[in-house]
């Protein structure tokens, strides 16, 4: 077995470190304002707890959204040192960056000449990828990644366990890189460690989980089951969510094909080098259990998760050029040798130097400001203290605006990742009445449930806060969710009309409650948007049927409210209309269906129908 030969670096090749620590540091700089929207969630905790709130998202909520709990602790002491919680996050970011890259050239140089090893810690310090983690737990868990197997290379179980535990304590996914370790363990015929080293990892690990048992009520993070759940629902696109990694060629690679492609050559190449060495066992192992994990549970596609396939695959690099060149430099033919070489030469600059550029000329890096960052800075100088705001994308607005925050994808808020689970994507509107909703222009599919509190409630477009792509509603009433419906027909979506709020279920559609047994008023406002009928449209509505119909489970039926809007013809027609305290009773199960067919013609292209403030009240 190899040794490590070069732990004990000598002076002449301490310098080397320095070909990855220039272009860390220099691009560590660049992103001290980089604000990633879920590392925000951490260092929200983290401030809150400075501010004397204790460790919780939204005061006064004891809810525990920390995946990381080492991380998070790590931060805390940061920015106790440091004094700011965004400082003291990005800093600890760049120093376990640079930890990761001399764990991972200490572990790989085992196998390579550190000189061939130092290209792949110099591309990793030059791609963008790692940089777009900066203050998520990712630094963090790739240089406890590199941390065991440094240590299980060297047989050292006590300080391996010491790592395991702290690499669970990073991501609970560190447990497959565990399970990899073993498989060489005793591929290896190595001996069963002592039973005594397992002490303080266990003690460790159980520390931990009896903190968050005691504050929160819970042994582990409740986000953790909320991402399981976000996967069920489906909303991340079909299964498995991990298919979808295309994004990630023009983000990182800025559809650089020569990039991408060597990249991927030379790792393929490091990884035939060392066949069935332990680390190709190991590494292959862990990444194999890792991608299933992420398959089966078809966990959403957030770009962190694939840190430990870019580490790799960049120190692999390194492994691949030494191959390629022992290769060339070993062939007979001379000119097979000299092109080898020559393209070797060549490559590797060109790939470096596009790399560096990618990374350079990304603005992400640099910290430029988002429109999340304007409307949580409005969100904070112009709504009350007490506002509550519903969104998707809660980090940078949370952060910005220091309001309590519904998560409608249920990261932070008790019970809605579970509901976002079952796929019933409004029932959060049950237990949180938001003031404010922050929607994207066009809804996402994430946003399915903010439809029906437009559809029951009565919400006005905030005029005052111009977003592009986004749209904030601003409650008018205290929102009436003791029914919400169990239907709305496609294609529908939430927009405008004189500044309100409203539902367009185009026509021929329906929006279907469904009721049991009593007596209830029935309450809303419908019409046709402006933009059917105006002067600019060359095929206007020629009006729409508006009912309101009850359909029991006995197969009665009973027309509650009926009416035809002409709004081309006549002026009255044009606007937000009303239903007015509509009394009915029903004996038996039963549907109330909401339905709009189109006019005269039968031409439904313009028949842009909506429905709002939709109210069913028992009396």
């Amino acid at each position: 077995m190899p040794h490590f030969e070069n732990e004990t670096l000598n002076p002449k090749r301490l310098f080397l470190f320095l070909l990855f620590l220039i272009p860390l540091a220099y691009f560590s700089y660049r992103s001290r304002g980089f604000q990633l929207d879920d590392a925000l969630i951490y260092q929200r905790y983290v401030r809150n707890l400075f501010d004397g709130y204790g460790l919780v998202y939204n005061q006064g909520e004891l809810f525990n959204a920390l995946t990381s709990s080492l991380h998070t602790y790590f931060t805390i002491v940061a920015s106790f040192i440091v004094g700011n919680v965004q400082s003291a996050s990005i800093i600890l970011a760049a120093i376990f960056m640079a930890l990761t890259l001399s764990v991972f050239t200490l572990v790989f140089s085992r196998y390579e000449s550190i000189y061939f090893v130092l290209f792949g810690a110099i591309f990793m310090a030059v791609f963008p990828y790692f940089y777009l983690t900066y203050g998520m737990e990712t630094p963090l868990f790739i240089f406890f990644i590199g941390l065991c197997l440094y240590f299980f290379e060297k047989e050292d179980n006590f300080w391996l366990g010491i790592a395991c535990a702290l690499l669970l304590l990073l991501r609970s996914e560190g447990v497959f890189l565990i399970l990899a370790m073993a498989i060489e363990h005793f591929r290896q015929k190595r001996p069963f460690p002592k039973l005594s080293y397992f002490i303080l990892p266990l003690l460790i690990i159980g520390a931990s989980y009896s903190f968050n048992k005691f504050y929160y009520g819970h042994f582990l993070a409740e986000t953790a089951a909320a991402k399981l759940t976000q996967g069920q629902s489906g909303l991340w696109g079909e299964w498995p969510a991990f298919k979808y990694v295309g994004y990630q060629f023009g983000w990182f690679f800025s559809n650089s094909k020569l990039l991408l492609s060597g990249l991927i050559v030379l790792s393929f190449c490091g990884v035939l080098s060392l066949r069935l060495k332990s680390l190709n066992v190991i590494s292959i192992s862990f990444l194999f259990f890792y991608t299933l994990f992420f398959v089966v549970f078809n966990i959403p596609n957030y770009h962190w998760y694939y840190a430990p396939y870019y580490a790799f695959a960049f120190f692999y690099t390194g492994l691949g050029i030494a191959w390629l060149t022992r290769n060339f430099l070993s062939a007979k033919d001379i000119v097979f040798k000299t092109m080898g070489i020559v393209a070797i030469s060549v490559a590797i600059p060109l790939l470096l130097y596009s790399s560096l550029m990618v990374t350079h000329s990304k603005a992400d890096i640099g910290g430029t400001a988002r429109p999340y960052q304007i409307i949580g800075q409005w969100l904070k100088d112009n709504t009350p203290d007490d506002a509550k705001v519903a969104l998707i994308e809660i980090g940078t607005v949370g952060w910005y605006s220091d309001r309590y925050i519904i998560d409608i994808l249920g990261l932070v808020n008790p019970l809605n990742a579970k509901f976002l689970g079952e796929r019933n994507f409004s029932a959060w509107l049950h237990h949180y009445s938001p003031d404010y909703i922050l929607i994207h222009q066009p809804l996402t599919g994430h946003e399915v449930g903010v439809k029906d509190a437009v559809l029951v409630g009565d919400f006005m477009a905030e005029q005052r806060l111009q977003v592009s792509g986004f749209q904030l509603l601003a409650k008018q009433q205290d929102l009436p969710t003791q029914l919400l419906p169990e239907q709305i027909s496609s294609p529908n979506q939430i927009s405008l009309e004189k500044g309100q709020s409203v539902l367009l279920v185009h026509a021929p559609g329906e929006v279907r409650f469904r009721l049991s047994p009593g007596k209830y008023t029935l309450n809303g406002q419908f019409g046709i948007l402006k933009g059917a009928y105006n002067a600019d449209n060359k095929n206007p509505t020629d009006g729409v049927d508006f009912s309101a119909v009850i359909k029991e489970s006995s197969g009665q039926t009973l027309m509650l409210f009926k009416r035809f809007l002409n709004p081309l013809v006549i002026e009255q027609d044009r606007g937000v209309q009303k239903i007015t305290a509509v009394p009915f009773e029903i004996k038996h199960d039963a549907e109330l269906v909401l339905q709009t067919h189109p006019g005269l013609a039968n031409r439904a292209e313009s028949d842009w129908s909506f429905w709002k403030a939709i109210q069913i009240e028992h009396r």
